[in-house]
């Protein structure tokens, strides 16, 4: 059975949703005020207008910031490796 190519992910249109949060036991934060121009194509150095610019319309990204800063259930230590030979649990985060 032959392997099935992937996309084409240098053009075309992408969507991203971006997710503000913290670690359990932060001071609580606002989504910062530049979060609702993260995706605006006008806006010099957005997301959008970078990969704009740089595909040379090719490739247009565009998305949106969820509305608030989530917090985890865990400290930051929770999600760290034991020592520098592992991996930490980041991804659990």
């Amino acid at each position: 059975m032959a392997a099935k190519p992937l996309p084409n992910t240098t053009s075309g249109t992408r969507y991203a949703l971006v997710l503000f949060a913290r670690f359990g036991g932060e001071a609580a934060t606002a989504v910062p005020e530049w979060a609702a121009r993260i995706f605006d194509p006008s806006q010099p150095c957005s997301l959008s207008h970078f990969y704009d610019t740089m595909s040379f319309g090719a490739l247009q990204v565009r998305g949106e910031a969820g509305p608030r800063v989530y917090a985890s259930t865990q400290q930051v230590a929770s999600y760290l490796a034991d020592d520098s030979t592992r991996v930490g649990q980041f991804g659990r985060f």
